[in-house]
């Protein structure tokens, strides 16, 4: 898997929401440098741990948007924050483990999830706050 580029097309048009996911685009970077150099497991195990509570402040970030503004699906969204969560603690337990295919798996799921859900939920949600006047 191709480490992700932030460009243009990423951007969602809300600047606290964009410069977060740029952050995070730049975790999993990150992730996928110390996976392809061969980084030591422990280098791998403090990248997905950053990630990992960087997300959870994330997703306060949105949650907290979609309190204030009314998000009228908000439910859903943050379901599927919470299966994120679910999933990256997997991971997060399973890098205690020596699977050496965690690094890709966790970097497959990384960014597919993320791809996914800024192109998509993620997107919604920031159409709806744009209508309300947020950028």
């Amino acid at each position: 898997m191709p480490r992700i580029e932030w460009n243009d097309s990423l951007k969602l048009g809300v600047s606290e929401i964009d410069e977060q996911h740029e952050k995070l685009i730049a975790l999993i970077n990150d992730l996928y440098d110390a996976f392809t150099q061969g980084k030591a497991q422990d280098v791998v195990d403090n990248i997905v741990s950053e990630a990992h509570d960087y997300i959870g402040y994330h997703f306060s970030t949105e949650q907290r948007l979609m309190e204030e503004h009314g998000y009228p699906v908000m439910d859903d969204h943050i379901e599927e924050h919470e299966d994120y969560i679910l999933k990256s603690s997997d991971y997060l337990m399973a890098s205690q483990d020596s699977d050496k295919n965690l690094p890709q798996d966790v970097l497959d799921y990384l960014t597919d999830w993320w791809k996914s859900h800024i192109n998509g939920t993620d997107r919604k949600l920031t159409h709806f706050l744009k209508e309300k006047g947020i950028q």
